[in-house]
């Protein structure tokens, strides 16, 4: 996902990499948390952030889920 970030950066997006903000072996709640407090949204590809949010009931943050085999954003289309 930290490709992602650079590519986001190329078209004035603001993102960063959680491992430049916080511990990647962090507990996903706390990540959300960190994203929460923050405003920030949570571009991932692992369901566990949109079932935590779905379960806790919160409206934040929002979630956004990338679903693919290739990772790679030269290959994956914006």
């Amino acid at each position: 996902m930290r490709h992602f970030c650079t590519l986001a950066r190329k078209y004035n997006i603001y993102a960063v990499h959680w491992s430049t903000v916080g511990d990647p072996g962090e507990k996903d709640s706390v990540i959300m948390e960190w994203a929460r407090s923050n405003e920030y949204i949570v571009f991932t590809h692992d369901l566990d952030f949109g079932s935590l949010l779905a379960a806790t009931g919160a409206d934040s943050p929002s979630v956004i889920l990338f679903r693919t085999q290739d990772f790679c954003p030269t290959v994956s289309k914006i």
